[in-house]
């Protein structure tokens, strides 16, 4: 009898034990990915458990709920995203992932490289109700789905459209590439719940538009991970040779060192824009009680460089004044 209560006894332990494993595996993406996802060697051919490189797991496993990841190319940014949302509908019943680009080639990419790994994952596939691609629509059965749209328009139309979807998880992909009015339609999804998450994924293109905020401006509240392709384990003096032959210098700073640096089609340099920008606070009048007692609130200390005259000189410094053009040519304005 004692024999029996003893083999009980340790079969419940063991039971125990895996269930606790198994929670383990289950609040950590990279185990979770390790244990269920199955990838291809591109040269032997052979199937093989998914493993995260240092820097995605680092992301993997933050709690953050808003991410934004400056990556050079081939770090596997997009890949990483692919493992992140499978696993939340693989948590989740009922999960909802919306995936934005900037074009329809990057969203075919994406949805081509979700199905590959799909059929080369035997669990995973098991759980999938139904895949299409016009529209971009993947299904599981505990109903958690992933679909895919593009911006559409330069005047944001298309990603007003994707604001009325419903989201757990919106994931935009080349976000630099996207307008900013745009990203502001499909970031007004998450005005729906606190709880809904947000990454950003690119290598930056010069713009100092959103995601360099979310990248420079903590106040926004995304967590920044930056990664330049030099992190690689692949990388040594051919694959520097490479990118250097395929990129200009200023292509070689945005794609490869993700290093906002300066816009390819941009007319200033933006470093001076950036300094210029970030001067010290000054003013020439004495300030009024209403700015006095503004600057006491934020604690600022602005310097008063005085009224320029035949007394008080101008410092000596190059001056620039900048015009906008209109390309619509609105001449009523």
């Amino acid at each position: 009898m004692n024999n029996i209560e003893e083999q009980r006894d340790q079969a419940k332990a063991e039971l125990i034990k895996q269930q606790e494993a198994m929670v383990d595996i289950m609040d950590d993406i990279p185990k979770w990915a390790y244990c269920f996802v199955q990838i291809r060697d591109r040269s032997t051919g052979k199937l093989g458990p998914w493993t995260a490189r240092p820097y995605q797991m680092k992301a993997m496993r933050s709690k953050s709920r808003k991410k934004v990841l400056r990556w050079g190319r081939r770090c596997g940014k997009t890949e990483a995203q692919i493992i992140e949302m499978l696993y939340w509908c693989a948590k989740i019943p009922g999960f909802r992932v919306v995936i934005v680009t900037p074009f329809e080639s990057q969203i075919r990419l994406i949805y081509m490289r979700l199905f590959e790994i799909i059929e080369d994952s035997p669990l995973i596939k098991m759980t999938v109700k139904s895949k299409t691609k016009n529209p971009y629509i993947l299904t599981f059965k505990n109903n958690a789905a992933i679909l895919g749209f593009t911006a559409g328009t330069k005047s944001g139309q298309g990603a007003a459209s994707i604001r009325g979807q419903k989201a757990d998880l919106i994931y935009m992909d080349e976000a630099d590439y996207l307008q900013d009015n745009e990203i502001e339609a499909i970031v007004a999804i998450a005005l729906e719940s606190p709880e809904i998450r947000i990454t950003l994924t690119s290598t930056p293109t010069g713009k100092r538009a959103f995601f360099y905020r979310a990248c420079n401006m903590p106040e926004m509240g995304y967590q920044h991970f930056y990664t330049p392709s030099t992190e690689l384990p692949s990388w040594g003096p051919q694959m520097e040779g490479e990118f250097r032959a395929m990129f200009s210098e200023v292509g070689y700073q945005h794609e490869v060192m993700a290093e906002f640096g300066d816009e390819v089609t941009g007319v200033f340099n933006k470093n001076y824009i950036d300094r210029a920008i970030d001067i010290e606070l000054y003013h020439y009048m004495d300030l009024s009680s209403q700015q006095t007692a503004y600057v006491k609130e934020n604690k600022l200390k602005p310097k008063n460089i005085g009224i320029y005259g035949p007394d008080h000189p101008a410092p000596l410094a190059l001056r620039t004044i900048g015009v906008d053009w209109d390309k619509f040519r609105d001449v009523s304005t």
